[in-house]
């Protein structure tokens, strides 16, 4: 990972936008086989995937915490996220940090929702020399792109641009010109063709009632 500390010390020299200000040069992604290589790489994307929900301009949906949702956030702690899968299958570090931030049927502001999201992020992140290496620290905590003016959902340049890149490689969500809109760069891997397949599931009622 020499290289991938390189790759790091560019992505810190944004952390001092933690507000979100725009990046006036491209960030640095590190490439998908280092990032992969973090052990917990997809529930960090999948966090960075409901901290956009989270985020959407065109309203909140307090949903996304309850383990009956769909596309809930419990989900993110499966090897293939937004697919239900076994109890014993899911990232038993995910699933623990996200049972200290949730209690099931709260009721999240958007506020308390962005602040648990940010909280369960740092605690896995925290938890792998690796994802530190080759994954932007999530804290500080991010504003909402439409708070501080962006028209981006999240507000730090770094996270956005780690999230649309994980949409791309595992949804297939994005397209190029959003990429360079916002200075991240775009990905050489191919984008994901069977997205749709792990879009709008939700936790089975067996599965539901052992978390």
């Amino acid at each position: 990972f020499g290289s991938s500390s390189v790759l790091v010390a560019a992505m810190t020299r944004l952390f001092a936008l933690a507000a979100g200000a725009a990046a006036v040069e491209e960030l640095v992604v590190a490439p998908r086989e280092q990032r992969e290589q973090c052990p917990h790489h997809q529930a960090l994307g999948c966090f960075g995937d409901a901290l956009e929900k989270t985020c959407e301009p065109d309203g909140y949906d307090p949903g996304v915490s309850s383990k009956a949702a769909a596309e809930s956030i419990w989900l993110c702690c499966c090897p293939t996220p937004y697919l239900p899968c076994a109890v014993g299958d899911r990232d038993e570090v995910c699933q623990a940090a996200l049972e200290r931030q949730f209690q099931d049927g709260v009721h999240y502001t958007q506020p308390h929702m962005k602040a648990a999201i940010s909280l369960a992020w740092k605690e896995v992140w925290e938890q792998s020399a690796v994802c530190q290496e080759v994954l932007p620290n999530p804290m500080p905590e991010s504003q909402c792109g439409a708070e501080i003016g962006e028209q981006r959902t999240i507000g730090r340049a770094d996270l956005f641009c780690q999230t649309v890149t994980w949409q791309w490689e595992q949804l297939g969500d994005g397209n190029e010109p959003e990429f360079q809109r916002n200075g991240c760069p775009i990905p050489s891997s191919p984008r994901a063709i069977d997205g749709d397949s792990r879009k709008g599931h939700v936790l089975g009622s067996s599965e539901n009632s052992e978390l």
